[in-house]
């Protein structure tokens, strides 16, 4: 009889467990309604992919979770804790086997391989779209996952080609343009853009103001990038044709 008992205990904590699980589900997919993409990818990354494909059919499934995790992740977390976090998780490893162009995605950001991730989730945009609760979050997501590949791509050079950065971000000139202007605007880049001649430069940094004349496509700017005097950072020459530039394809 007392065999019995442990039974029916074991069997109650189990269900216990699950619908434990299923309540942090809820929580998760909260968190993307409330629009706090980095603690829902983490939650959601918590989610036991056996858990996903036996008992929460009817919330979430698998291929769904895992497109939640990889647009909340690209648009907030570092590309180490992507490597770490989903690449490398045995977890996510087999949601990722049930969504080759996720798993595709991923290891082209992972490679800062960024024109091909860009180019891959255009295409796939009409399958995110059909989910319900992230089709409305979809355009701030693309929005945030451009912005963070466009810091990341020009953080290492002095100055740089909008034409060149432009076509290997697949983005006309014209929106690239503007896309950078609001990142400056944004504080995200310090950097000043000659736009007539296409050519993006580093802010220098030693200088307590900085003006800017960002021309933008629907209107015109002219704007002071305010930076703090106590800046650490060492002064860069805006020099063209030297290491660190992005003058040309080559």
């Amino acid at each position: 009889m007392q065999n019995w008992s442990n039974i029916l205990s074991y069997f109650s904590k189990a269900e216990q467990a699950i619908e434990t699980s299923r309540l942090k589900v809820y929580a998760d997919i909260v968190e993307l309604a409330r629009k706090r993409y980095k603690l829902a990818a983490r939650h959601f990354l918590g989610v036991s992919f056996e858990d996903c494909s036996n008992h929460f059919q009817d919330l979430i499934s698998p291929q769904t979770l895992i497109q939640y995790v990889c647009l909340c992740s690209l648009a907030t977390f570092q590309r180490s804790e992507i490597h770490r976090l989903i690449i490398m998780s045995t977890n996510m490893k087999q949601y990722l086997e049930l969504e080759p162009f996720i798993c595709d995605i991923l290891y082209k950001f992972n490679e800062t391989s960024y024109s091909s991730c860009l180019a891959l989730m255009s295409q796939f945009e009409p399958i995110f779209a059909l989910d319900q609760y992230l089709a409305s979050h979809l355009r701030r997501l693309y929005y945030e996952i451009r912005y963070r590949i466009i810091v990341i791509y020009f953080l290492p050079y002095k100055n740089g080609s909008m034409t060149v950065m432009a076509r290997q971000l697949n983005r006309t000139i014209d929106i690239f343009e503007d896309e950078f202007v609001h990142l400056i605007r944004l504080g995200k880049i310090k950097a000043r853009i000659d736009s007539k001649n296409k050519i993006l430069y580093v802010a220098d940094t030693d200088q307590p103001i900085i003006k800017a004349n960002l021309s933008v496509k629907d209107d015109s700017i002219s704007t002071s990038i305010r930076l703090s005097n106590n800046n650490n950072v060492s002064r860069r020459q805006f020099v063209s044709n030297v290491p660190g530039n992005i003058m040309n394809d080559g």
